[in-house]
This record gives structure tokens, C-alpha cells and sequence, in this order.
């Protein structure tokens, strides 16, 4: 049995999840998620302007922030570009780009954002609609009489219990 597509609940709507389906030929469907960051600042990521060429961002008043570093949590690794604290504190427009805590700006990116943004241009299709409704039918219908029968000896704790349930979950198409 090959499986095309899953459909999942947004607790796996992370980046890894995205890149390792992506990686494997897997559609993944996720409910949208619209939540927008709450910046403090007025200028949000969107008036940096990124200069690939250079492999840095250019701020408002024309300052690069450059690769700094890589960052790496369990789920995600994302590059980080910093502006020069003596940029920031010259600045005209740093009451703009900075809240009161921060002394310089910082930008990161998804190293897997390819992978989100595959998986996002099918939101709203019909096929994604079926995708989310037959998981909803065939994986939350059921998952009362699934969990009766996981014990915690069984899933050694609540993570391997909801790899076991989105395991039983891969729709075919």
C-alpha cells in the first residue's frame, strides 16, 4: 500500500513533518493556519528586503543583516541574520524596527520553507477539503475507541501515542 497523501491535525503542521513527507513524495494537508506574529514594532519582516545574491537582508534605511548563525530546535532549523548594534543605535528608524528590549534586529528563516509553501498552495482546493474531511471521519471518528484500547505502558508516554494515531491515519487518494 503507497501512500500519496496524509491529512493531519495542525500539532504537525511543523517544518519537519513538511520536509520529511516532502522528501518521501507525501502530500500533507493541515488546517490553515492564519494566525499572524504578533510583531511589537512597526516594521514586520515583510519591509526587509532579501538580497539572495549576497545571502543577506537590506532593512528600511538600507543596513544589510547578515548570517549569523544556525539555529537548531527539535523541529526546525532556521538561519539567522542580525543587523550591527551600531546600525541600530544610529538609526532614525529605530523606533520602528526595534522594541525597547532588543538592540539589534533579527530576522529567521525556515531552511524547509520550500516544503511549507508546496504543502500551503494546495489549501483551499477541493482536494484538500476531501483530505481534511476523511480525516476528521476516519481519524478523530475513531479515536475515542483507539485510545481505550493505548494504554501508557503501550505508548510509553502521550508522543509515541500520537505517532501511533497519525500512523493509522494516511489517506490514499
Amino acid at each position: 500500500m503507497e501512500i500519496e497523501a496524509v491529512g493531519v491535525d495542525s500539532g504537525y503542521d511543523i517544518s519537519l513533518v513538511h520536509q520529511e513527507l516532502s522528501e518521501k513524495g507525501i502530500d500533507i494537508y493541515t488546517p490553515r493556519n492564519d494566525e499572524e506574529p504578533d510583531y511589537k514594532v512597526e516594521f514586520t519582516r515583510q519591509d526587509f528586503i532579501l538580497d539572495e545574491a549576497n545571502d543577506l537582508f537590506v532593512c528600511p534605511a538600507g543596513k544589510n543583516l547578515k548570517l549569523k548563525k544556525l539555529n537548531r530546535s527539535e523541529w526546525n532549523i532556521t538561519r539567522e541574520y542580525r543587523s550591527e548594534s551600531r546600525d541600530c543605535r544610529n538609526c532614525l528608524l529605530c523606533d520602528k524596527c526595534l522594541a525597547a528590549s532588543q538592540g539589534t534586529r533579527r530576522i529567521q528563516v525556515n531552511i524547509f520553507m520550500a516544503a511549507f509553501k508546496r504543502s500551503y498552495e494546495k489549501d483551499g482546493t477541493p482536494e484538500h477539503l476531501q483530505v481534511l474531511n476523511k480525516r476528521q471521519i476516519w481519524c478523530e471518528g475513531t479515536f475515542p475507541h483507539r485510545k481505550r484500547d493505548i494504554t501508557y505502558s503501550d505508548c510509553i508516554g502521550a508522543a509515541l501515542t500520537r505517532q501511533r494515531i497519525i500512523a493509522c491515519c494516511p489517506l490514499l487518494l
